[in-house]
């Protein structure tokens, strides 16, 4: 082979190798996408919760003996509690943020009824969630509002649950399973779960590593709002 055949080859080559880098480049960067940073490439659970019957309340249960702080990147997630859910998604945001990119507003029991959701409205804003009575007062008490509906952040354990938690809309039912958390950055930051259902108020959310989802059902709805915004979580 000539010396300028080698050349050509050799350009050639060069020129597949930086056009396979830049398709890989994009390809990683699409599967990242929704994969918060400082998890870097997340992790498969070791272990699941029991699993929430269907139609059930939230079920909340303890950690099991051995199980350790799960260890990331750029931050340690400590379980505090075992969390199975299947609930209403009525509202979905967000956010900016290095460790839970997303925060959904559940609801189950009554508040996953379309004759009680119908005549609410509800709302997202730094990490709270709200609620407003269409006209007049509300079809059930303040009381079961909020024994029914939670504010959750999400943190996804890996990639494959980054991509499910991306396609939650409002009015999905979903199931999601996973471990009520205290999240601890490298940087200090500290972050934690509550591990109470009928708690209001900063700190009210929980906190969930969602290790599997699932979607029961999808559904979607949009109306005009009005009437008086109370703050929930």
């Amino acid at each position: 082979m000539s010396a300028l055949s080698k050349l050509v080859v050799l350009i050639i080559f060069v020129g597949l190798f930086f056009v396979w880098k830049e398709h890989s480049s994009v390809f990683h960067s699409e599967a990242r996408k929704g994969m918060p940073q400082s998890l870097g490439e997340g992790m498969i659970c070791p272990v699941l919760p029991p699993s929430v019957r269907s139609g059930a309340d939230p079920l909340q249960t303890n950690v099991p003996a051995g199980l350790r702080p799960f260890q990331f990147s750029q931050a340690t997630i400590i379980p505090l509690a075992g969390y199975s859910i299947e609930a209403r998604v009525l509202s979905r945001k967000d956010y900016s943020h290095d460790v839970s990119p997303m925060d959904i507003l559940v609801g189950w029991g009554p508040m996953s009824r379309e004759d009680v959701t119908s005549k609410l409205v509800f709302g997202q804003n730094r990490r709270f969630g709200s609620w407003t009575a269409r006209a007049g007062n509300p079809p059930i008490s303040y009381t079961e509002i909020n024994r029914h509906a939670a504010n959750m952040h999400l943190i996804p354990a890996n990639y494959e649950v980054a991509k499910a938690i991306a396609g939650i809309r409002a009015d999905d039912t979903v199931r999601l399973h996973g471990w009520l958390v205290r999240v601890e950055q490298d940087n200090g930051r500290r972050w934690s779960s509550s591990l109470s259902r009928t708690d209001q108020g900063d700190g009210a959310c929980e906190l969930m590593l969602v290790c599997d989802m699932s979607m029961v059902s999808t559904a979607a709805s949009d109306a005009p709002s009005s009437g008086k915004t109370f703050l929930w979580w």
